[in-house]
């Protein structure tokens, strides 16, 4: 087994990579329809939850904004 060491700064870097990958999948309707819930309110209402926790966790971790 290899060991790789990983400076805070990659890894935050790699975080905030996948974080805005997901924040623009979720935001494309053809991804998020159904993320959820069959119900469409349910479903909207949960999926601006889960953007708005991305959103902010990526903020925290990156001096750039999303949207």
């Amino acid at each position: 087994m290899v060991m790789i060491e990983v400076s805070d700064e990659v890894a935050d870097s790699i975080l905030c990579a996948n974080l805005k990958d997901t924040y623009n999948k979720v935001c494309d309707p053809k991804y998020a329809n159904s993320l959820y819930s069959l119900d469409v309110y349910e479903n909207h209402i949960r999926v601006e939850m889960l953007k708005r926790a991305i959103k902010r966790v990526y903020e925290y971790y990156s001096t750039d904004k999303l949207e």
